[in-house]
């Protein structure tokens, strides 16, 4: 028999699709602001914040299913994860809900969608089909990615106030 296991995960949203991550990668969520576009970063990302002087990569939640950019809106938000080393935030359209239950039960499909990456599998909430990320494959690799996220911190960090 298997051990319970009570599971946590934060559902956003980003076009019609659902996503989650796990929350105790989730370390805060805080309303949108200005990213810095990045010539050369990984085509992944959409730019670098700051955060409370700490230089972050933006992933783009639209790109996790090879939708088109999200234009920022002011009701947008940052989901900041972590997972292991690395931290980034996240760019939503909007929080869903905190789902909390036990004995979560992903499934592994291939058929997820054409284009849709880094998921760990998918899992029903309400009726509505939530893919988990797989924070692990969306954060950059620390020894390959490095200097492609190198950005002179002078400039981000005089924005802000």
């Amino acid at each position: 028999m298997n051990p319970q296991t009570h599971t946590s995960i934060l559902v956003f949203r980003n076009r019609e699709r659902r996503f989650g991550l796990m929350l105790d990668q989730v370390r805060e969520v805080l309303p949108a602001f200005e990213i810095t576009a990045t010539p050369g970063i990984a085509e992944k990302y959409v730019g670098l914040i700051s955060l409370r002087g700490e230089v972050l990569p933006v992933l783009d939640a639209a790109r996790f299913s090879n939708d088109t950019a999200t234009k920022l809106r002011p009701q947008h938000q940052f989901v900041i994860a972590r997972s292991g080393s690395q931290t980034v935030a996240v760019l939503v359209e909007d929080i869903v809900d905190l789902v909390e239950r036990d004995n979560v039960v992903l499934e592994r499909r291939e058929f997820l969608e054409n284009g849709v990456t880094g998921m760990q599998g998918v899992f029903l909430h309400e009726g509505e089909m939530v893919m988990l990320v797989n924070l692990d494959e969306m954060l950059p690799n620390p020894s390959k990615e490095s200097a492609t996220l190198m950005v002179d911190e002078t400039e981000l960090l005089a924005g802000e106030g």
